[in-house]
């Protein structure tokens, strides 16, 4: 998870434009789930909700962080260990983040 965090802090200083877009992530990244990665907008435009609310940085990535675990348990059907696999991470590591972000069975957060 930490490599996500720096790959996404490295993109946001070196693109002009405002949101990240698929040919903007590293090969690696991309090769994690399905190619349908949605775009990720750093400066949403016109929208009024958003427009002046800015999160602080870590509390951005912890929420792609629980969406990427999410998807890692969707894709190996629950399996925690090949949930980990696939995220090339601990089990431990992966039990103490799903316990932090309080994903439930079902693979949503509350």
């Amino acid at each position: 998870m930490r490599e996500l965090k720096y790959t996404i802090e490295n993109i946001m200083n070196f693109i002009e434009k405002n949101e990240i877009i698929e040919d903007d992530l590293p090969e690696h990244i991309l090769r994690f789930g399905d190619k349908s990665i949605p775009n990720i907008r750093i400066n949403p435009e016109h929208d009024e909700k958003e427009e002046d609310e800015i999160k602080p940085l870590n509390e951005t990535i912890e929420t792609i962080e629980r969406d990427i675990i999410i998807r890692a348990l969707l894709k190996s059907r629950g399996n925690k260990s090949k949930a980990a696999g696939l995220l090339k991470i601990p089990r431990q590591t992966l039990n103490n983040k799903i316990i932090k972000y309080n994903i439930q069975e079902n693979y949503q957060a509350e």
